[in-house]
């Protein structure tokens, strides 16, 4: 059993992270409709992405959340101030905030 809930679903997932896929009735508009996800997988660089994953989910031996490493892949770091740690529970949910700094990621 995993300790970390990420690294087991994408264990046990077989299909990709990241895909365009829409709901389809026929099989005249699953034809139809796949004519445009693959266009659109490959404008918004999912297969890059679903790389990635795959990289990240084999990387075990480090010890570190798949989280961690997948953002360590894609060169995304981030800070917890201690003060604010403390205030995270252990289990639950949390609401995060982030203040991007990076000109370069707002859009």
């Amino acid at each position: 059993m995993h300790s970390d809930p990420l690294q087991q679903r994408w264990d046990e997932n077989e299909q990709k992270a990241f895909q365009v896929r829409f709901p389809s009735r026929t099989p005249l508009q699953r034809r139809l409709l796949s004519w445009v996800e693959a266009p659109l997988q490959r404008l918004f660089l999912l297969d890059q992405l679903n790389q990635l994953v795959d990289e990240a989910g084999r990387r075990t031996s480090d010890g570190r959340p798949f989280a961690d490493r997948f953002l360590s892949l894609m060169n995304i770091s981030y800070e917890v101030v201690d003060e604010d740690r403390k205030r995270i529970p252990a289990t639950g949910p949390v609401i995060a905030v982030a203040i991007i700094h990076s000109a370069g990621l707002r859009a």
